[in-house]
């Protein structure tokens, strides 16, 4: 893996954005668009199986990551947080007040409420759920640094990790209990305890060399994860199951981890087919939350391969090349939409950079 930038280190507004972390997010995006594509077929085949194993926990892992990464380039908390809501919560609030007015003007409503769309901020409906549940998950990392900070030392580190998966674990129980409405269900809170446990794995992987050693240079860890991953995913209901669904997503991640976390910048830039395809990946890491939000107004649109005597196989490599069509048809709206400051900041959390005080800071 390459070396990162330590905790305590001064803030470097050029520092260079990390290889393998990007063509990570890249193929997790076009996987996450594949695996929603043939959700509105209503298929589910072997392929959406795998798809669906590890796509989101792979997400959620190098969000721990680079949640870390960014924290060290500056060590303000409540910087880190209140760049958090701009990038994440504003544009998940702005899509929850848009969307109905989108599905009224294409005909699937018939007439916008306000009071529905204020439901659907609370309630985070659909692939939606992922927002507002990376942001609490992104508030406990910084409530983590705050345990750090009152009990230095490894002890601190290790006391953080088990005192906010218990809470975790405990507010999941709570919220299952009282939310139990199969027609309202805070999908977000329901989800993170479940996400926790990738997200920390991210967050220790820059935080304990031990831990980056363990699964990215030894044998034993990876193996077992292989033999994990292999035995979890014999049969879909598995999925139904949280502890089945979290540890299939901790195998999956390391699993991912091992085959990309030593790619270098020669190999991108290598002119073969495995560097095309690694920069592609990369460019796509590079707009996955653009993707993630845009590709919900494509893939309702993209009916595949209605003929159920259609081999499976062909049914998933057709779905992933229309799948890369849709990324790369999100990047080209994303341009355009970046053309307004305010579209950009209120539906993709992209603010204009200041480049004087970067100027400055240099």
């Amino acid at each position: 893996m390459e070396t990162s930038p330590r905790l305590g280190t001064q803030n470097t507004p050029a520092a260079p954005r990390i290889e393998w972390v990007d063509i990570l997010k890249g193929l997790a995006i076009l996987l996450v668009v594949v695996g929603h594509m043939e959700y509105a077929e209503g298929t589910a085949n072997p392929g959406r199986m795998l798809i669906y194993s590890f796509h989101m926990p792979l997400f959620f892992m190098l969000a721990g990551y680079t949640a870390a990464l960014s924290f060290s380039r500056n060590g303000n908390l409540q910087k880190f947080v209140g760049r958090r809501f701009l990038s994440v919560m504003v544009p998940y609030i702005c899509w929850m007040l848009a969307l109905p007015c989108i599905y009224v003007t294409t005909g699937q409503i018939s007439q916008y409420s306000l009071h529905g769309a204020c439901l659907g901020i609370i309630s985070g409906w659909g692939q939606w759920w992922f927002l507002p549940c990376l942001f609490i998950l992104q508030l406990m990392f910084a409530a983590y640094q705050l345990i750090k900070r009152a009990v230095p030392g490894a002890f601190g580190a290790v006391a953080g990790f088990v005192i906010l998966f218990a809470c975790v674990f405990s507010v999941n129980h709570f919220a299952g209990n009282l939310f139990s409405n199969p027609d309202f269900q805070i999908h977000y809170v329901l989800y993170t305890y479940r996400m926790f446990p990738v997200f920390a794995l991210g967050v220790a992987l820059f935080e304990f060399p031990a831990v980056r050693r363990l699964v990215t240079q030894s044998r034993v860890i990876p193996l077992l994860a292989v033999v994990l991953f292999a035995l979890l995913c014999r049969d879909y209901p598995h999925f139904h199951k949280p502890y089945g669904w979290m540890l299939t997503g901790l195998a999956g991640c390391v699993i991912m981890l091992r085959l990309f976390c030593g790619i270098s910048s020669a190999q991108t830039q290598a002119a073969n087919m495995g560097g095309v395809v690694l920069r592609q990946c990369k460019h796509l890491g590079k707009c996955s939350m653009a993707i993630y939000v845009l590709s919900i107004l494509l893939i309702p649109a993209t009916p595949l391969f209605p003929d159920a005597s259609t081999p499976q196989l062909a049914v998933f490599c057709g779905n992933l090349l229309l799948g890369l069509v849709i990324c790369y048809a999100c990047v080209g709206l994303k341009a355009i939409i970046n053309l307004s400051p305010f579209l950009s900041a209120a539906f993709l959390g992209e603010f204009p950079k200041r480049k004087k005080a970067a100027a400055a800071s240099n």
